[in-house]
């Protein structure tokens, strides 16, 4: 149920991606040009609260073509993005939690094309072990296991998928 809470984040992006840290005091957008923008939200994930653009903004367009969905790992020192146009999974740094004035490109990524050309959204389970990629072309999830937890340098396999259900069909 909708509860009638809403914040416009259209001023810095056009709003294709959305994640908050863990007590949901800082939010962020990511934009389809490249762009994330920070908030601050007073009350931990309550958008009824004020919530305030802190100025903050980072320009992944170097690297990712069609940014769509973000996810940081748990402590905030990492950022990791879905290329929408390019099927890649790029990981950026973070010299202090959640501050994306210290974001910097790891010079780590990792290619989902096989399974997913348009990478719309990508989330990690909570160890870092497991990384989930979601595409917008076939809407299909896939999952890959990481040797070393959040690390797109270690060895990443493809270890599952959801069936496509349109295959099952009489």
């Amino acid at each position: 149920i909708f509860s009638g809470n809403s914040f416009n984040v259209s001023v810095e992006v056009s709003g294709t991606g959305l994640e908050f840290n863990g007590d949901g005091t800082k939010m962020f957008a990511a934009g389809g040009g490249g762009t994330i923008a920070s908030y601050t939200v007073s009350s931990g994930f309550d958008l009824s609260s004020t919530v305030s653009s802190t100025g903050n903004t980072a320009d992944l367009s170097t690297e990712v073509s069609g940014l769509k969905g973000i996810e940081f790992n748990g402590d905030g020192t990492k950022l990791f993005a879905a290329s929408g146009s390019g099927g890649t999974i790029y990981e950026y740094t973070l010299g202090t939690a959640y501050d994306l004035t210290t974001l910097t490109y790891s010079g780590n990524s990792f290619d989902v094309t096989t399974q997913a050309s348009d990478a719309a959204n990508v989330v990690f389970n909570n160890d870092g072990t497991e990384m989930f990629v979601l595409s917008f072309q076939d809407s299909q999830a896939y999952k890959y296991s990481l040797e070393s937890a959040f690390d797109l340098s270690s060895a990443v396999t493809v270890t599952g998928g959801r069936p496509d259900p349109s295959a099952h069909k009489p």
